[in-house]
């Protein structure tokens, strides 16, 4: 892709979405600035344009996550772990793959069981017209399945974007996005990878407007084929996946999501855990 076309891009995905973004730093609102990159109203931080889209992981926002008791040791596993993800999506994705059905496609790779296909199926449905966040898209293929959403895209890596695709690079645990704002967030897959899962965890109940649902999927710690399989690796002195630096049982989810929504559903499939939260009860501050 041309300059030229990059900043076209980046224009319309600026026209649609601006409303919905804010400064990470102080959650100011933001604006164009002679450059072409986005500048904070309230504190005057700017973020550049990388490949078309914006970029809100700077020095200044890593600078902020050590000051909410982020180690620099764990965020150079963070930025190793990232490494080991985007090889591996690299190599599984394809455009293939992003046209298949998505109750087929799920049913495929995760071989999950109907109540899970449905409430997905429900989840579509239910974002027609709304403002959807996708946090850690990966290569945004999911995408497809919202063309009558306001679909958004978020996640630190932008290699593997699809152009066209309304996405901004940033880190779940600074969001750059308004608060109140969205009517659906979708996390596939993610809450391994994160640098800091409560950090990440406070966003996304600052971002999800009153009313708001949550869709989220992890590994399943508690799951038998999980414990043997980690066993097995520990008998043969096989250390974990790089890019996974959390683990998670039903427990975490129950004690920080419990109090925040009207319906909580926390349900074991194959191996992972399912998250459904159906009516937030609260707005954000």
């Amino acid at each position: 892709m041309t300059p030229n076309q990059q900043t076209n891009v980046f224009n319309v995905l600026i026209d649609a979405f601006i409303r919905s973004l804010a400064c990470p730093l102080c959650l100011g609102s933001l604006e164009h600035d002679n450059r072409g990159a986005l500048l904070c109203r309230l504190c005057n931080a700017n973020f550049p344009v990388r490949a078309g889209f914006p970029s809100f992981i700077t020095p200044r926002v890593l600078k902020l996550l050590t000051s909410r008791g982020v180690s620099e040791s764990l965020l150079g596993r963070w930025a190793e772990s990232m490494e080991s993800t985007y090889s591996w999506r690299n190599k599984k994705d394809s455009h293939a793959r992003s046209r298949a059905p998505f109750s087929r496609k799920l049913t495929k790779e995760h071989r999950l069981d109907p109540e899970v296909i449905y409430k997905l199926l429900d989840l579509i449905q239910l974002a027609k017209g709304k403002w959807v966040l996708d946090l850690g898209c990966g290569t945004a293929l999911r995408a497809n399945h919202f063309p009558d959403s306001n679909y958004l895209g978020l996640d630190p890596c932008v290699a593997a974007i699809n152009h066209g695709v309304p996405f901004v690079q940033g880190i779940a645990e600074c969001l750059p996005l308004q608060s109140n704002f969205f009517d659906v967030l979708l996390s596939i897959d993610v809450f391994d990878h994160l640098i800091s899962p409560d950090l990440a965890m406070a966003e996304i109940l600052r971002v999800l407007r009153p009313g708001g649902c949550l869709y989220l999927s992890v590994g399943d710690t508690e799951d038998e084929a999980y414990l043997l399989h980690k066993q097995s690796r520990q008998m043969f002195g096989i250390s974990e996946v790089k890019a996974h630096l959390h683990r998670f049982d039903s427990s975490f989810f129950q004690m920080r999501l419990g109090d925040a929504f009207s319906e909580l559903e926390i349900h074991r499939s194959k191996g992972y855990l399912f998250v459904h939260g159906k009516g937030k009860l609260y707005e954000s501050k």
